[in-house]
């Protein structure tokens, strides 16, 4: 399976961006960041963003841990 997705990084954290507007599968976005943000096993972040849609605003944020929590 392919996902798109970019890393930032600044003063010392890093994250990995995933954009949900784009995408029309439902991920386990927990396991993943487990996943994904291993530092050994993964691309190591300190957490994921993921962008979704909102009726309220342009964009809504959820923010995942390395662990998995949000």
């Amino acid at each position: 399976m392919n996902i798109k997705f970019r890393k930032y990084h600044a003063i010392g954290n890093d994250f990995i961006l995933f954009d949900e507007r784009l995408s029309v599968t439902k991920r386990r976005l927990p396991a993943l960041a487990e996943a994904i943000c291993d530092r050994r096993t993964g691309v190591g972040a300190d957490g994921i963003l993921c962008i979704g849609k909102s009726k309220q605003a342009d964009c809504k944020v959820d923010i995942y841990n390395a662990d998995g929590s949000w």
